[in-house]
């Protein structure tokens, strides 16, 4: 019996709604959550953090419910149009909110709406602030 390969997620959505987890690769999924889950086995320093605890309703609005969503096996600076195939690069303002958009363009995105992103190193440490201890 073949076993499922750990995945870690790409991409973390830390909200007043609590916690998003976008996995990439073969199992892709998408998994919610909330802060007080241990998050430190799902991240590593390629996970990117969006913090969007601090943004106004409206802020949020626009990001979330207008805006496009995120699938983080897109290559780089690139789009996907709901119900089509194929990918296209991705033009300012042209994504709209049952599309797709790459990592990289929803991290340029979130950040023009106000939330404070965390990579690398410091992506780790953020995560152990919202997990819950264990044992």
């Amino acid at each position: 019996m073949a076993s499922k390969v750990k995945q870690i997620a790409k991409l973390i959505n830390v909200g007043k709604h609590g916690v998003t987890a976008y996995l990439g690769g073969e199992y892709r999924s998408t998994i919610s959550g909330y802060v007080g889950h241990n998050w430190t086995d799902d991240t590593d320093e390629t996970t990117v953090i969006v913090d969007s605890r601090g943004m106004s309703v409206e802020q949020l609005c626009a990001l979330h419910v207008r805006g496009p969503m995120p699938q983080v096996d897109l290559p780089d600076g690139t789009m996907q149009r709901c119900f089509e195939d194929g990918t296209r690069q991705y033009s300012a303002g042209e994504a709209r909110s049952l599309d797709y958009i790459a990592l990289d363009v929803y991290c340029r995105l979130a950040e023009d709406a106000g939330a404070v992103l965390y990579r690398g190193s410091d992506a780790v440490a953020f995560v152990a602030t919202i997990s819950k201890p264990r044992g």
